[in-house]
């Protein structure tokens, strides 16, 4: 037995080594349960249980309230035309009233894959009429009108590869515009009407083939639906992506490419026709966007990486992924090489600054810094806006940081200790290379946040972010179904999910809109949607109808995609010429520099926005980045005197004031040139239609477009996948492959017809047609031969599906989700039909024979709202000649006149002028609008 002094003795001298022992403990136990947090040796989860269809009844509910989000939008939409400071947060507070109750629905284990497909599309299609609602009767968005003019010269010629004056590269890259005017030619729709169609039919793609990769990754439904959800994050999926613009089309060619992809290697029965199929669909893309097709190039080159590592003997599947990566590669390096390579020019110095500001960001060496929550004209975002992006993004990292180990250990990915002690064997293992690889991509995100934070890397950040948000979906799915919901159905864990995916869902919406989401009451200078109104609009449908389309034009940005889209003219850009016209129009003088700019480009009419000299521009650009914008980087907004300064130029004619626009016609300048071809402005109205169609002719018109949707998105698909798989049952996955099969054909065809001319009306009907009395009569044959019937039945998931909404209560419930939506389209389109930023009018004087100016037409159109009455005075070199007075015009209400002037061919400048007055109220006449014609060049008499 030890006495106490022996006992403390041993406490002495064990004390210290027992302190390490515990300390390691300490650390090994905290080790542990930092990686249980983080999910390193996670169990893979339990799939799916199987669960019957409840007859789609939550579906339904929560349609009637997407719809009631929707009309809640459109209400603060018009509000904030009106000028309504309250309709931002509402607009936002509806969108997480439409997300955030599918979410919490979506989050529980018990609920059948029907209903979970039908919530996803009903979420995805729901935040697409978002879209719908701010810009419901025309474009608003700069790259929309881009293609738009794209689209409208392949309507018009019928021609692929047409030069487009706003932007070089799109003629290369026409996937978006076949498919467009296929189904206007078809429908017999206008461009922008047409143009909706696709897009639904885009994003309803897009999330069918989303939802069904991931199905096929993960195994499990829930993890799908969640995973679209969190996609949704994307800050460009809502807007961006929704828009006119190859790059929307291509993000869904992208995700429908892959899920064919995962269809080629799945079995060996089908795959030549899927490689087929494949083949169409990677062309479709290389065809539509250059960016998105290599990318494709990208995650395929990368998963055949991951699987050949994985794979210890190459076998028949291995082989089937070396061929889909080889065409994925092959066709656009293909295509861009037959094209030109028209991308290095356009994507090279932007990628180059972009890079070169990252580096410099991160240390700190040269690195040009952007103000986060900063517009161009320095307004900053509200706080509650700020502090919801930083959380949106704080929830994403923290997602990854917890789901990255989970998402492996998901794919089967353990570590063969024995392995790594012998050396030369494989370390890891998995069975699953496609999650491993959407878990990896995830890595894309950090380096899109840090080119966000340069000026010049902005866009490559943004670009990034559906990339990145493909591997981002799946992995914040797993992260919160494995370590929250698990199968709880608990609705507080599910309302902690919904609410987490909805700021991520509107914390991705700010950083991408700001709080510029809505259209504002007032005019904003360079602000896109809100630059973009109805006075700019007809000013440019009056040079197409007084002027004619195909005239060379300088302008701002704003009046220079109107110009091109609703006037049909040459406009000016420096990706075309490498010249900025804008620099004729800032510059205080005009010199010598300015006018070997505009003899070289040969601009004959300039318009001067007076509006742009009330402030800085919103995006930071007046005209498109050339010296024009870095002088006013320097000096400000543009003084009125510069803008004016043609008003004293010898020869320079005055034709068009509306007292914010001015059009000068400065043909003068540029005479001697060999560019230069056309003739002076001629007085010759050009008729353009603008009836109204009787309701006969809507009932008409729909009906037509039924059957062109169902000629040219449904049709060429479902032949072609009844002829390479002709025992597939009907179902949704069907249903999409036939959808955006449809889609890349219609692609592919219209390349097929470019040579022959056929891109026209009836080229696209007779081809549409015979495609699909081809495709019939061989199943028919097909048929025929085998005893069986040509189309097979549809499955016993879609039979009880429609069955349940054959019931007369669920249609009463989806009719009024429909009368939701539709009555919430009709009161965004009043409210922006309704919606004037400017009260004006218009003054115009043209010469009738386009040479001399001894007969002109003068033109006053009323479009102040309420009736005017006007003096006009035409004076010839200074001196009155005829004064009309008690002019009275209505609103909307013109007046054309036609007067003969007394030239005197004795002056040496024969300068004539009309002059608008109106009353300032006590009876005294006040200049409002003036015009004038001058001689280029002295007379000489006989």
């Amino acid at each position: 037995m030890q006495s106490p002094h022996q006992a403390v003795a041993r406490q002495r001298n064990e004390g210290p080594l027992t302190a390490v022992l515990d300390w390691r403990s300490a650390l090994a136990s905290l080790a542990r349960g930092f990686g249980r947090l983080l999910g390193i040796g996670a169990v893979h989860p339990s799939p799916d249980p199987q669960i019957s269809s409840s007859g789609l009844i939550w579906p339904q509910w929560l349609a009637i309230n997407t719809g009631i989000a929707l009309f809640i939008v459109a209400a603060a939409a018009n509000a904030s035309r009106t000028g309504q400071t309250w309709a931002v947060p509402v607009f936002y507070a509806a969108t997480a009233l439409l997300f955030l109750p599918i979410v919490m629905r979506l989050a529980l284990a018990d609920v059948s894959r029907s209903e979970r497909v039908a919530n996803v599309m009903i979420a995805g299609l729901g935040l697409l009429m978002l879209r719908v609602i701010r810009a419901p009767i025309n474009f608003t968005g700069y790259d929309e009108y881009l293609h738009w003019v794209g689209a409208q010269q392949l309507a018009e010629t019928g021609r692929l590869f047409t030069p487009n004056v706003l932007f070089p590269i799109a003629p290369f890259y026409p996937g978006l515009e076949i498919v467009t005017t296929a189904l206007s030619s078809v429908s017999g729709l206008s461009i922008f009407g047409s143009a909706l169609i696709v897009i639904v039919v885009a994003r309803t793609l897009c999330i069918g083939a989303l939802f069904l990769l991931y199905e096929r990754i993960a195994g499990s439904a829930r993890i799908a639906a969640l995973g679209c959800i969190f996609y949704m994050g994307s800050s460009t999926f809502v807007f961006s992506d929704t828009g006119f613009s190859y790059a929307s089309l291509a993000v869904t060619l992208l995700t429908f490419a892959l899920l064919l992809d995962s269809r080629v290697g799945e079995t060996a029965e089908h795959w030549p026709a899927r490689m087929l199929m494949f083949f169409i669909a990677a062309c479709a893309l290389a065809m539509t966007h250059h960016l998105t097709a290599f990318a494709l190039s990208g995650f395929l080159y990368g998963f055949l990486i991951v699987e050949t590592v994985r794979r210890r003997r190459k076998d028949a599947a291995y082989f089937r992924l070396v061929a889909t990566t080889g065409c994925a590669i092959l066709v656009p390096l293909l295509w861009s090489r037959a094209m030109g390579d028209p991308e290095a020019d356009y994507l090279g110095n932007v990628l180059v600054d972009g890079v070169n500001q990252a580096i410099g960001f991160v240390t700190h060496f040269g690195g040009a810094h952007r103000k986060l929550f900063t517009s161009g004209d320095g307004a900053v975002a509200p706080l509650w806006q700020r502090l919801t992006t930083l959380g949106s993004v704080a929830l994403i990292c923290i997602g990854l940081a917890l789901g990255f180990f989970r998402s492996l250990s998901w794919s089967g990915l353990f570590v063969k200790r024995e392995n790594a002690l012998r050396g030369g064997k494989a370390l890891f293992q998995w069975n699953n290379s496609r999650l491993i690889l959407l878990t990896l991509i995830t890595f894309l995100y950090p380096l899109s946040i840090l080119f966000r934070m340069t000026p010049s890397g902005w866009e490559i950040g943004n670009r990034i972010g559906p990339f990145a948000f493909l591997g981002i979906g799946p992995v914040l799915a797993i992260c919160v179904t494995s370590l929250l919901q698990g199968k709880s159905k608990s609705l507080w864990r599910a309302s902690a999910i919904g609410a987490a995916a909805t700021i991520i869902l509107i914390g991705g919406i700010i950083s991408s809109e700001g709080p510029r989401v809505l259209v504002p009451q007032d005019y904003q200078v360079s602000a896109d949607e809100a630059s973009i109104e109805p006075m700019g609009i007809n000013t440019a449908l009056w040079t197409k109808e007084w002027l004619g389309d195909g005239n060379r034009f300088g302008a701002d940005r704003i009046n220079r995609i109107l110009l091109a889209g609703y006037g049909g003219q040459l406009v000016s850009s420096t990706l075309q010429h490498r010249l900025d016209a804008g620099i004729a129009l800032v510059d205080p003088s005009l010199g010598d520099e300015e006018l070997s700019v505009l003899s070289e480009i040969g601009i004959e009419y300039l318009v001067a926005d007076l509006r742009l000299t009330t402030g800085r521009a919103v995006i930071g650009s007046y005209f498109d980045g050339g010296p024009a914008d870095d002088m006013l980087q320097q000096h400000g907004p543009p003084e009125p005197d510069a803008l004016l300064k043609f008003n004293s130029i010898r020869g320079v004619n005055r034709i068009f004031d509306n007292g914010y626009e001015i059009i000068f016609d400065v043909q003068a300048l540029n005479r001697g040139q060999q560019f230069f071809t056309k003739t002076p402005a001629v007085a010759h109205r050009r008729a353009i239609s603008r009836t109204t169609p009787s309701l006969v002719e809507r009932w008409q018109s729909v009906v037509r477009s039924a059957g062109a949707m169902l000629l040219v998105f449904i049709l060429p698909g479902f032949l072609l996948l009844r002829i390479s798989e002709p025992r597939q049952k009907t179902g949704f996955e069907t249903a999409i492959v036939a959808l955006g099969m449809s889609v890349a054909s219609v692609v592919a065809l219209g390349l097929a017809l470019h040579p022959l001319g056929a891109l026209t009306p009836i080229g696209w009907i007779l081809a549409l047609f015979s495609l699909g009395l081809a495709g019939w009569l061989h199943l028919r044959r097909r048929a025929n031969i085998q005893g069986a019937p040509a189309l097979p039945g549809p499955s016993p998931a879609f039979v009880a599906n429609r069955e349940a909404l054959m019931n007369g209560g669920q249609f009463v419930r989806l009719a009024c989700a429909a009368l939701l939506v539709i009555a919430s389209i009709v009161l965004a389109q009043q409210g922006a039909l309704n919606h004037r930023q400017f009260n004006y009018t218009e003054l115009w004087l043209l010469p009738r024979d386009g040479q001399s100016h001894q007969n002109v037409t003068i033109g006053i159109k009323n479009e102040e709202k309420r009736q005017m009455t006007y003096l006009l005075e035409l004076t010839l070199n200074g001196a009155v000649i005829e004064r009309s007075a008690n002019l009275v015009l209505g609103p909307s209400e013109e007046r054309i006149v036609q007067r003969a002037v007394p030239v005197d061919a004795a002056k040496s400048e024969q300068r004539v002028e009309a002059r608008l007055y109106t009353g300032d109220g006590h009876g005294h006449p006040v200049l409002y609008r003036r015009t004038f014609l001058s001689d280029p060049e002295p007379n000489t008499p006989e």
